[in-house]
């Protein structure tokens, strides 16, 4: 399963990098400054070898391509993510014959899973908590996403966003998702030594021979 950190925060960045557990790092618009946008995709890129994923910042698919072309010339190792809606489902079939890789987000059920495998999506990012709040069970709509890949052999990966707790990891983890994505505050929970790791090792330090 592929970790992936939702932040800018390169501290974080390089201790998931430093732990071994880093795949990639996520952006959005809200948490990746368009004034200093080019700046920060740099420092990403500078700081880790995986992907990254940039949004596009338009509704229309002419101007998501625009934005999507100009991403591709800044890195290869740049992921576009381009919002599941008709106009962005334009976008993602076009990119796609392109070999441009594509996270289709912001996606609530399974239904959007198949629309964007359908069109080439290289990854699909549910929103976890999101879905639970709009009424419909996440779990089982991530499972119907997995059923779907499986049973139509789509490569289309499924990472899971939007996790609010290590419970939801954990469901994650459980259902087989293909990875996660994790905001800086929840990664740092999740890699907590175990206190029973630290007093066994305590006691092992007192009881040692020389």
């Amino acid at each position: 399963m592929e970790v992936w950190i939702d932040s800018i925060q390169l501290d974080t960045i390089r201790t998931a990098k430093a732990l071994g557990l880093l795949h990639g790092v996520t952006t959005n618009p809200s948490i990746l400054p368009k004034s200093k946008e080019l700046l920060t995709i740099q420092q990403l890129l500078d700081n880790q070898e995986g992907p990254i994923t940039v949004q596009v910042r338009d509704k229309d698919s002419c101007s998501m391509l625009e934005q999507a072309l100009a991403l591709e010339e800044i890195s290869e190792r740049i992921i576009v993510k381009i919002p599941v809606t008709q106009e962005g489902l334009k976008a993602i079939h076009v990119l796609s014959k392109k070999g441009i890789q594509i996270m289709a987000t912001i996606v609530f059920s399974a239904s959007q899973y198949l629309f964007a495998a359908k069109a080439g999506a290289t990854y699909v990012a549910p929103y976890y908590s999101g879905i639970n709040k709009s009424g419909l069970n996440a779990d089982q709509e991530l499972m119907h996403m997995l059923d779907m890949k499986e049973r139509y052999k789509f490569p289309t990966k499924l990472l899971a966003a939007s996790l609010q707790n290590l419970e939801d990891i954990q469901r994650c983890i459980d259902i087989g998702v293909d990875a996660i994505t994790l905001k800086d505050s929840l990664f740092f929970e999740w890699i907590k030594d175990h206190p029973l790791t630290q007093e066994r090792e305590r006691n092992f330090l007192i009881t040692s021979i020389d």
